[in-house]
């Protein structure tokens, strides 16, 4: 999702959902940099009634900042 009420900056921090099957585990990392080899793991959430909100708190610190999501 790359739009709706729930992406972008929020008062908790800039957030989005998550949708998929319920149940499914998702990784969420980041990294400065889309072509790069590192990537920090953020949270791991699971889906509950096929979604979740997701907030980063900390995407104030950082000069740029892509998220992307794995299935552990």
């Amino acid at each position: 999702m790359i739009s709706g009420p729930t992406f972008g900056v929020q008062a908790d921090g800039f957030g989005f959902t998550i949708t998929g099957a319920d149940g499914m585990g998702v990784m969420v990392e980041a990294s400065r940099d889309t072509g790069s080899s590192s990537w920090a793991s953020l949270k791991t959430i699971t889906l509950t009634g096929g979604s979740a909100d997701f907030r980063d708190p900390g995407w104030k610190d950082q000069p740029a900042r892509f998220y992307r999501l794995r299935m552990p």
